[in-house]
């Protein structure tokens, strides 16, 4: 990468520099160190193969960058190689998890199928005692609409109980 930057040094001249650095925490030092001489930063950015980083010039004030970088970098490693939960405790939770979701499914499903058989009964007890044929047409047309969308309600969910029997017996057996 490199670091292009434009100051103003002592002597109020105007100066262009460009540096190769290979870490970011040294080129920000660099900037940190001029900024401590007393120079003033005009502009500066980071330029890394086709792509252009401008840094924010006051935001150096003289102290370094890469001890506050380096320490993040430890916290960071630190907390990434550390794990949450061991692969027993994942595999177990994921395992109760899952049977929670098929437990749902199975509930959905009786909760469907419960609704789809009263909608039958209505649809059916509208057909054989409703006489009056205006009101009869459209209760019919209601209920032939929502026997068809409920309908299309417990496909999804046997769908979906279908997918979580097969996760949680992937999970079971290994």
């Amino acid at each position: 990468m490199i670091l292009s930057f434009t100051a103003i040094d002592a002597s109020a001249q105007l100066r262009n520099f460009f540096y190769q650095q290979e870490e970011l925490e040294n080129a920000l030092d660099i900037l940190s160190a001029i900024a401590s001489q007393g120079d003033t930063l005009l502009n500066a950015c980071i330029i890394d193969e086709k792509s252009r980083l401008e840094l924010p010039v006051e935001a150096f004030d003289g102290q370094q960058f890469s001890d506050s970088i380096k320490q993040l970098e430890k916290q960071w490693q630190t907390v990434l190689s550390e794990s949450t939960r061991t692969t027993e405790e994942n595999d177990t939770w994921y395992v109760e998890l899952t049977r929670q979701r098929v437990k749902l499914y199975e509930d959905r499903l009786d909760q469907l199928t419960k609704t789809i058989n009263q909608l039958e009964v209505l649809y059916q007890h509208t057909e054989d005692y409703m006489f009056n044929e205006r009101l009869r047409t459209n209760l019919i047309n209601r209920y032939s609409s929502l026997l068809a969308q409920y309908g299309h309600y417990r496909t999804l969910a046997q769908a979906g109980q279908k997918q979580a029997l097969e996760r949680l017996s992937l999970l079971e057996c290994c």
